[in-house]
């Protein structure tokens, strides 16, 4: 069984940014029973949204473009941890790995949907019921931001 996030029926064209080893591994990890794991698909500017706040240097996220154009892949798809909230569905980002990658994905391909690994703690998400409901994740800062996504079962 995998357990994908899709925010759209759309294929996640970002999966070219990043090497299929660790994307590979992800999928498994999703599939295991009762996995805490599960894939996303979203856009650059989602992930930004939900991640902590931060100023990247400039010559850091153009040294990173720069070897994406080249055809350099990632070797990590970035993760999102979260935690149960009150509120059943409703998500709270607790941490997260891959603002660089997300950011200079931006600066190429703004509208891919790019895998994101989410961990939740505690939760099995099949076990919750949460395949085919639409979850809500709330930002890392707490500043409003959120993001509506379906668990689907794929």
């Amino acid at each position: 069984m995998k357990l994908i996030i899709s925010l759209s029926g759309s294929h996640p064209n970002g999966l070219k940014y990043f090497q299929r080893p660790d994307y590979d591994l992800a999928i498994r990890t999703a599939r295991r029973f009762r996995s805490y794991d599960t894939m996303v698909y979203m856009k650059p500017d989602q992930f930004l949204r939900l991640a902590a706040d931060f100023s990247p240097k400039r010559d850091t996220i153009s040294n990173l473009v720069s070897a994406l154009k080249d055809g350099t892949q990632f070797e990590q798809i970035p993760y999102l941890r979260v935690s149960e909230t009150d509120v059943y569905g409703v998500l709270q980002v607790e941490g997260h790995e891959g603002r660089h990658r997300s950011l200079s994905i931006k600066h190429i391909d703004p509208d891919c949907l790019m895998p994101v690994r989410v961990y939740a703690d505690g939760l099995k998400w099949k076990d919750e019921g949460l395949l085919g409901k639409t979850i809500t994740l709330i930002d890392e800062d707490e500043k409003g931001h959120t993001v509506k996504v379906r668990v689907e079962d794929v």
